[in-house]
């Protein structure tokens, strides 16, 4: 039996026009690709979204109570061993990462969950969540007023690649092969400096100023070699998204300025890097989930979609995966106005669940 969810959906543009092979490429999509038609609906939040189908979709693992992790297909694997508690993580090709929170100051940590159940320690003693890239085995932390990039080894622990002396504040919060983000938070409220590091070169010389107009970074490019994030209005008042560049100290080289964005970390896009999941705020000021088309943002700034909803992961079709206070799972696709209620073997009522992105 399907069950009536009543979810705001927001269309900006009904019909995207077909961009050039040239900027698809540019932006890590596929060449010839066409973007799906949307369809229009109400946008005075008088629409309803009527019976919404079931979906059997289950590609996305969840950690539940913070003590198990849940596979799409219900096995649960216990996270016991982990000191404090399992926060976080991702889905890789190993298995998945995950961030333990031991006391929550200096004793963070990760470990690789294996598929067979086994739970291996990464990293221990960390001083910050550790960073983990876009492909599942590189990582950077920092922890005894050292800061490291390495990588994860499938049968258990890591590769330290390179090393240096930590700075008096920041850690590493996002990286690519060549390149680590660092950031820290003056107010408590979130990261709010930012700065670069490049392992090959040497010691990390901190040079916070230069990226002054950074407002959030998300994480790796489609290209795998910038950054996305947040950038002030170069023109004004408000924040942009931008393409950052890794090479010179996060440098906006692209902006798309006027969008109703919220300043914060939480981004998602796509495993084909087509579309970008973020904050935004429309109306009244509710908060929502804005979906850009990464492969045309930067020439016409404009939201595709965007629903009430909170924070989720893309799944491999390009469904983006909301969790609800209930706890109930809902499944967007962009190219409906119907949100799927997700079956998830092994979830009961009342527990509180994280979704773990896949990065594979």
């Amino acid at each position: 039996m399907t069950r009536v969810v009543h979810v705001h959906v927001r269309v900006v543009i009904a019909i995207l026009a077909v961009v050039t092979a040239a900027s698809l490429v540019a932006c890590g999509g596929k060449a010839g690709t066409e973007p799906p038609i949307l369809t229009p609906v109400p946008s005075d939040g008088s629409g309803s979204l009527g019976d919404a189908p079931s979906s059997s979709t289950r590609s996305v693992s969840v950690i539940a109570d913070r003590k198990t992790l849940l596979l799409p297909d219900g096995k649960a694997i216990s996270l016991a061993k982990i000191d404090g508690g399992a926060m976080s993580g991702y889905q890789t090709r190993d298995g998945w990462l995950v961030r333990g929170f031991g006391n929550g100051i200096d004793t963070l940590s990760l470990w690789l969950v294996k598929p067979d159940g086994s739970v291996l320690l990464a990293v221990e003693k960390a001083e910050a969540p550790v960073a983990v890239a876009a492909d599942g085995r590189r990582i950077g932390w920092r922890s005894g007023g050292k800061l490291y990039v390495g990588q994860v080894n499938p049968s258990g622990g890591v590769t330290v690649d390179k090393t240096s002396k930590a700075p008096d504040r920041g850690h590493p919060i996002s990286l690519t092969a060549t390149t680590v983000v660092m950031g820290y938070s003056e107010t408590g409220g979130g990261i709010d400096h930012h700065d670069v590091w490049y392992p090959d070169l040497g010691e990390y010389k901190p040079t916070w100023e230069k990226s002054a107009h950074v407002r959030a970074v998300f994480g790796s490019a489609p290209d795998g070699v910038d950054f996305l994030g947040l950038v002030a209005n170069p023109s004004g008042a408000g924040t942009c998204l931008g393409m950052l560049s890794a090479k010179d100290s996060l440098k906006a080289t692209r902006t798309a300025c006027g969008l109703p964005i919220q300043v914060d970390r939480y981004a998602a896009v796509t495993r084909d890097g087509h579309w970008l999941a973020l904050h935004t705020a429309v109306g009244d000021g509710r908060p929502e989930i804005g979906i850009v088309d990464l492969t045309a943002v930067f020439t016409k700034p404009a939201l595709t979609v965007s629903w009430t909803g909170q924070t989720g992961p893309w799944d491999e079709s390009n469904a983006l995966l909301v969790l609800e206070d209930s706890g109930a799972l809902l499944r967007f696709r962009i190219d409906s106005v119907l949100a799927e209620t997700v079956d998830r073997p092994g979830v009961t009522a009342g527990m509180t669940l994280e979704l773990l992105p896949r990065l594979v």
